[in-house]
């Protein structure tokens, strides 16, 4: 029995304690709202600016009369003008583009012409080097011809050379003529290398040479025009 009734003697304070919080929570907020809603105090008058001084009354605005038809059309006339005088300025513009890519086409085929020319005068010295070499070659086949007669008459003893010396000779003559045959072909490789980078840069020399002519004649076609316009004004 006595430990109900300290319960409840708990919960009662426990009620009383929280309606006294409430009704401090209640009171702050009631003053709060109070104090928002009160008028600010009255602050004190400004003085009065010190008077500016007087200033003219500004003039009425001018009153601009529209342009009369004369206006109109000189300002028409040199719109006219100057657009004729952009497109005149727009071809001879196209024109100098033209004519620099066909100079900058021309210095191409010329360069490709040299080089051309380059290669095929390699081309003729590797020939020339060839026939020389064939020509030294002939002379030794000529000489191992001469000593394989003499190496017949040694056989049957009509003359007092040794067979197996002329042998030896003809054998080291027949070494010389393939290596000079070597070296003439080794030339005429080159030579003919030579004669096919000339045709390649004589097809790529004659491709520039043709755009250039192309671009050549855009430059005529609009400076005609462009001469043509200008000659018969706005």
């Amino acid at each position: 029995m006595s430990s109900e009734s300290e319960g409840e003697a708990r919960r009662r304070e426990e009620e009383r304690r929280r309606a006294a919080d409430l009704d401090k929570f209640l009171k702050e907020r009631e003053a709060a709202r109070r104090a928002a809603m009160a008028p600010p105090p009255a602050r004190p008058p400004a003085a009065a600016p010190a008077s500016a001084p007087s200033q003219p009354p500004a003039p009425p605005p001018s009153y601009e009369a529209p342009p009369s038809e004369d206006a109109i059309r000189a300002t028409r006339e040199s719109r006219v003008q100057l657009e004729a005088y952009h497109d005149v300025v727009r071809l001879r513009n196209l024109a100098a583009s033209h004519k620099a890519k066909a100079g900058k086409l021309e210095h191409r085929y010329r360069a490709d012409e040299a080089r051309a020319e380059r290669q095929l005068a390699r081309a003729v010295a590797a020939r020339k080097h060839s026939e020389a070499l064939q020509e030294k070659a002939k002379v030794l086949e000529t000489s191992i011809a001469e000593m394989e007669t003499d190496l017949r008459e040694a056989a049957k003893g009509t003359i007092p050379s040794s067979p197996e010396k002329l042998k030896v000779r003809i054998a080291g003559f027949r070494r010389r003529v393939a290596k000079l045959r070597a070296r003439s072909h080794k030339y005429d490789a080159r030579a003919a290398a030579a004669n096919e980078r000339a045709a390649k840069y004589r097809t790529k020399a004659a491709s520039s040479l043709e755009q250039s002519k192309v671009h050549e004649e855009e430059v005529k076609n609009y400076t005609r025009r462009a001469d043509n316009l200008e000659r018969a004004g706005p």
